[in-house]
């Protein structure tokens, strides 16, 4: 439901096409964000030194590391 205080079609419309620029701006900010669970011992803190997140930064290391020649 729309909370404007217009009927105008017109006005209507151009609300729409804002909000929805709006959302795209906003959504792609958050587009690389990973949720992980937390560590059971953590208790719900965010700890970059966790190690939910150490493991996901060691499996992104890899992942994108260049692989040695041998």
């Amino acid at each position: 439901m729309l909370h404007l205080d217009s009927f105008d079609l017109k006005t209507v419309e151009l609300y729409i096409k804002k909000r929805t620029k709006y959302y795209e701006n906003e959504f792609s900010k958050i587009s690389n964000l990973t949720i992980l669970d937390p560590d059971s011992d953590s208790k719900w803190k965010h700890k970059f030194k966790s190690k939910c997140y150490q493991d996901k930064v060691y499996e992104l290391i890899k992942k994108y590391q260049p692989q040695s020649k041998k």
